[in-house]
């Protein structure tokens, strides 16, 4: 969850994975408008169909050729197998690499929704309730 802004409000933003029947992922994604007595929710979902898990076997592969490169070379000597920063799978910097897949879409449709977001008059008027930072 992260904390965006939208116009002169600050918004919630937030995308969960939940597991589908038989296989693969359904992404959410929503932006959370909180009032001091109430919110509003714009929420986008996107399920994987198909052949599902190529994002990650790609991603899994390429990260472990390029570690045992640097373990033969002698740069990474690890006890856990892992190269730092390398963890995330699912991070927005590979969403170029795969624009269709579902992640990548919630991704790209919660962004064109916070720049397309314009509050009435009536919800500007409203006190924001105060988030965490």
């Amino acid at each position: 969850m992260s904390v965006v802004e939208i116009g002169d409000r600050l918004v919630l933003r937030q995308i969960v994975k939940a597991p589908q029947q038989p296989s693969g992922l359904t992404y959410v994604g929503s932006l959370t408008l909180p009032f001091t007595d109430c919110s509003y929710v714009v929420k986008v979902q996107c399920e994987e169909r198909g052949t599902t898990g190529v994002r990650e076997a790609i991603l899994i592969e390429q990260l472990i050729i390029l570690i045992e490169q640097l373990m033969a070379k002698g740069i990474v000597r690890s006890s856990d197998g892992r190269l730092e920063g390398t963890q995330d799978l699912d991070g927005p910097r590979y969403d170029d690499r795969f624009p269709v897949h579902p992640l990548s879409r919630t991704r790209r449709v919660l962004a064109l929704l916070g720049q397309s977001i314009v509050l009435d008059q009536v919800l500007q008027d409203k006190p924001a309730f105060r988030l965490p930072l």
